[in-house]
């Protein structure tokens, strides 16, 4: 809390300084910027404090706790999902169905796993990203490739970073593999 202080402090006679310099401009401009963070410091502690009393804290903890019981076997689910999928085997049926098809990052994505975003394998995402969403294979590890339909639920985002990690891994594979069959198969 110290260093906290120590910090403000320094900011503030940092703009008192400036607004010395620029003495043309008005001079409440660096007064008030260095009040406003000094009242901000001194009222910081109290936030905590507040939220701790009037129950919000534990209101927040209390929903956080709902929402990970609610999607955590969810999420868990998915992972199982995804792991028991061979991203290298889909990729070669629907390459035989589709030819060159890319899994994006999201539905709506013009960015690809295995790929650097600024340079996308594909020029045209939004055809790219029609077909392979209707692709039988891709249709059924629909919601493991994707998340959860939070809107859907009526609920706020909930992140699971194992699921993000195993998503993003079965869609590189699955987008490199694409890449290689081109590569091999001209």
């Amino acid at each position: 809390m110290k260093k906290f202080f120590i910090f403000f402090f320094s900011i503030s006679i940092c703009l008192a300084q400036t607004n010395k310099q620029n003495e043309e401009e008005s001079n409440t401009n660096g007064l008030s910027t260095a009040s406003a963070i000094l009242f901000g410091a001194v009222v910081a502690p109290f936030s905590k404090a507040y939220d701790k009393l009037s129950g919000e804290d534990k209101k927040q903890k209390d929903e956080l706790q709902r929402r990970k019981e609610l999607f955590e076997p969810m999420y868990k689910k998915l992972i199982v999902q995804l792991k028991n999928s061979n991203p290298k085997d889909d990729a070669k049926k629907v390459f035989q169905d589709l030819g060159e098809v890319y899994i994006p990052n999201s539905k709506i994505s013009s960015s690809y796993a295995g790929f650097k975003w600024d340079e996308p394998p594909i020029k045209d995402y939004k055809k790219n990203n029609s077909l392979i969403l209707s692709h039988k294979i891709i249709k059924k590890l629909d919601e493991a490739l994707f998340g959860i339909d939070f809107e859907a639920l009526n609920e706020k985002w909930y992140v699971n970073l194992n699921f993000d990690k195993e998503s993003r891994k079965y869609k590189k594979e699955f987008n490199l593999t694409i890449k290689h069959l081109l590569e091999t198969n001209p």
